[in-house]
């Protein structure tokens, strides 16, 4: 797979995982938690455009991509 590719294949994993969770917490009344997960998906993907800077592999650093 090409690099930018799945760069944009992990972004989009991210996005995914904390839509899913965002909406959860939201539904459940929890809205610190909504926005804690917020605040992890904006660190998980500039984890990630970090590395695809510096040409690491794209692991990021958080659940959303295990």
């Amino acid at each position: 797979m090409e690099r930018e590719e799945e760069y944009k294949q992990k972004c989009r994993q991210v996005k995914d995982y904390y839509i899913e969770e965002i909406c959860e917490h939201e539904n459940a009344g929890c809205f610190g938690d909504a926005e804690n997960a917020r605040k992890w998906r904006r660190l998980e993907l500039e984890e990630l455009d970090r590395q695809y800077r510096e040409g690491e592999p794209l692991t990021g650093f958080d659940l959303a991509l295990r």
